[in-house]
């Protein structure tokens, strides 16, 4: 009797699972919505990055502002941060806040291939996309920030990759609709001088609103450095 009826318990959690299952609310398709973009976003994320010499990885949480504000803090294993960084336009703030030093200049003065000299491509990056026409594929597109650029566009209308005339280049991976916007949680981002940034965001929020002040690098009690001096950032 105990063995039937431990057996009707389990196919009644059984039977419970797949209902449950059959009820789970599919995720709403990715395509293309006209005039959707990212004005702000802000996100837990991965970030792998090579170039100059350097290379590395780390978790975080990033913060960006149109047309080019950007936060980028990076954790420890066990939470506490160990890098920040701040861009506004071109202006490129950075803090090691053990050290309590903190860096700061044009992102023009970094050498070729510096892979934080990349992160001034999140402009680009996360540029409006253009609408598909009616032929998908490559096509040669006006662009803001280089003047013309080479897109290619998935079989869905999304963007696949762009390449800008000097070499730079980002791909798009994984989309999926956040907030309403077709957003892809991996992008690969290449300075064409060796530089490299490769991001997974988790958790994103997009057109959210973001307090000013979490786009202002603190500098009290830092000494401030010029930026040619950083070395070994993560």
């Amino acid at each position: 009797m105990a063995l039937r009826q431990g057996k009707r318990f389990l196919w009644g959690i059984a039977a419970l699972l797949l209902f449950l299952g059959g009820c789970v609310t599919a995720p709403p398709p990715v395509k293309v919505i006209p005039g959707a973009s990212v004005d702000t976003l802000s996100s837990s994320v991965a970030v792998s990055a090579k170039g100059r010499g350097h290379s590395g990885s780390a978790h975080g949480f990033l913060l960006f502002q149109r047309p080019n504000r950007l936060h980028v803090v990076f954790l420890a294993p066990f939470g506490s941060t160990v890098f920040e960084l701040f861009m506004d336009d071109d202006r490129l703030t950075c803090l090691v806040p053990d050290k309590k030093t903190a860096y700061a200049g044009r992102v023009t003065e970094l050498p070729p291939g510096d892979y934080l000299a990349t992160l001034r491509l999140m402009r680009w990056v996360l540029a409006r996309p253009p609408v598909p026409g009616p032929s998908l594929g490559a096509r040669e597109m006006e662009s803001e920030e280089f003047g013309r650029e080479r897109i290619f566009f998935m079989d869905n209308g999304l963007v696949q990759r762009k390449v800008a005339p000097e070499g730079e280049e980002v791909i798009y991976r994984d989309y999926r609709m956040v907030d309403g916007v077709p957003f892809p949680e991996k992008m690969e981002i290449h300075d064409g001088k060796g530089g490299e940034v490769k991001i997974t965001f988790e958790d994103p929020e997009v057109n959210h609103p973001i307090e000013p002040d979490t786009l202002i690098a603190k500098l009290d009690g830092y000494q401030v450095l010029p930026l040619v001096l950083l070395q070994g950032a993560p």
